[in-house]
């Protein structure tokens, strides 16, 4: 990371750049003890819990660690300097069993200037990105906005699709919000996501270039939720960027090791369906747990009646011993097939008895 581009001090971001000069306030936010285990969460999304990071209302982090990790998107109409679009972007890592999320949880900060101007955020960027392969835990050294995984959600959030909800315990200047995606995201069981989360808020400078206001989505301990750390993603330019890197590598802010985004995803049940076997069985899966080669017969169906076509079956000789199995299984195994329906009771693998007669005896006894 280039050492000017950002100066941290406990989670307060500053940018020096070519295109805008803009100081942070070096004022330190208004630490509390932690709160210990387990908390209060109000304004829950109207949808069933699909993962949790175990956020909760009150919480504070320990003394002399923020727990405001910068977030930047869209910048308003109020930005003179041009600061690019998506400048500064926090993400961590997620998995489902296949549901499909409707809706985001997480909690935010406002600066003191901010809070006290009465402006909000006008709305959200949510960005998901999905994992091929083994997951990378950004450590600065790949660059690249898809160094995560390659984007397959990216949409703004924006009136009416979001609800702010001011906290009274724990931090000052504290929300959570709840926002429902404007085009819900199928997932796929198994698959590694990443959830990046930027506040659309209006950059304001003083006559001296000081940022005035800020906003910061909120992190929380991580409780073995995810599998990597909470990571940055900050560019200096629309196209000059540092790779994305664990967020306490990137604030130099060791307490904030191991922390995960505080977020919460909501969201419609995995879809599920009638799953055949080779040999006609029927259960009810998701499409993902019907692997092959099992048959998945789309989402809705049911097992009853029975979708799942029985193969055929018939007695396999194998010398005089019988077993019923399909024509390839018995093929497989070097058998002789006798037929569709053919069963080994009585038992077709036996020799035929048979008595020696000349061909005059056989005339005889039918009387020819």
């Amino acid at each position: 990371m280039r050492k000017t581009a950002t100066t941290v001090a406990l989670g307060l971001v500053t940018l020096a750049t070519s295109a805008m000069a803009i100081n942070a306030p070096m004022t330190l936010e208004d630490l509390t003890p932690a709160s210990g285990d387990g908390g209060v969460r109000t304004n829950d999304c109207p949808a069933p819990l699909v993962f949790d990071t175990g956020m909760f209302d009150e919480f504070t982090p320990p003394a002399g660690c923020s727990s405001a990790g910068s977030a930047g998107c869209f910048v308003n109409g109020e930005n003179p300097e041009g600061a690019p679009v998506d400048w500064r972007r926090i993400a961590d890592d997620f998995s489902t069993a296949g549901e499909t999320i409707t809706h985001v949880k997480f909690w935010g900060r406002y600066n003191q200037w901010g809070y006290d101007s009465g402006r909000r955020v006008d709305g959200f960027c949510i960005r998901i990105h999905e994992v091929s392969g083994d997951v990378y835990c950004p450590d600065g050294t790949l660059p690249g906005l898809d160094a995560i995984g390659t984007v397959v959600y990216d949409q703004y959030v924006g009136a009416g699709q979001f609800t702010e909800e001011e906290l009274f315990t724990g931090l000052s200047r504290n929300f959570n919000y709840c926002l429902t995606l404007p085009v819900p995201f199928p997932t796929t069981a198994g698959t590694t996501y990443w959830l990046s989360v930027s506040g659309d808020y209006d950059l304001v400078l003083d006559d001296t270039g000081t940022l005035l206001t800020q906003w910061f989505v909120r992190l929380v301990p991580g409780g073995g939720f995810t599998a990597c750390e909470v990571s940055g993603f900050f560019c200096d330019d629309v196209d000059v960027c540092d790779p994305w890197t664990d967020v306490s590598t990137l604030f130099a802010l060791p307490c904030w090791e191991g922390w995960d985004l505080g977020f919460v995803l909501y969201g419609d049940p995995a879809a599920t369906g009638a799953c055949c076997s080779a040999t006609g069985v029927c259960q009810i899966t998701t499409a993902a747990e019907c692997t092959a080669p099992n048959q998945y017969q789309g989402d809705g169906t049911a097992c009853d009646p029975n979708p799942c076509p029985v193969p055929a079956l018939g007695a396999c000789c194998f010398g005089i011993d019988c077993i019923v199995v399909t024509p390839g299984e018995c093929t497989n195994l070097g058998g002789e097939y006798k037929g569709d329906g053919t069963v080994c009771d009585p038992n077709p693998c036996l020799p035929i008895a048979t008595e020696k007669k000349t061909w005059g005896g056989v005339k005889k006894a039918y009387g020819n």
